[in-house]
């Protein structure tokens, strides 16, 4: 029973893994051509897969510096909301020095 469990997921992985494959080859082969009009700062024509690859890599470095930002934000938020106390100097209560005690033999 271990035997064909472990089979059944392993086929599975390929599959999934090769209808990836497949859909990833056709999406290529199907818009390699195609053109798109961009506008940054300007109009640009340039093709799809281009515009997808910017895109992703775009994504991949914005999203770790979203969560330090959104972080900074809500501290700064924090800090807004906080009243503001006026700390006032209170002077030291006259305390005896703690007495010193010899080592114990």
């Amino acid at each position: 029973m271990h035997d064909t469990w472990q089979k059944t997921k392993i086929w599975t992985k390929i599959s999934v893994i090769g209808l990836v494959t497949i859909f990833v080859i056709l999406f290529i082969l199907e818009n390699h051509a195609n053109a798109a009009d961009v506008w940054f700062f300007g109009t640009y024509q340039t093709r799809v897969l281009w515009v997808l690859l910017w895109s992703f890599v775009a994504g991949v470095l914005v999203i770790p510096l979203a969560r330090p930002v959104y972080r900074a934000f809500s501290q700064l938020a924090a800090l807004r909301k906080k009243p503001e106390t006026h700390a006032t100097i209170t002077p030291a209560k006259d305390e005896p020095p703690a007495e010193s005690h010899p080592p114990a033999s």
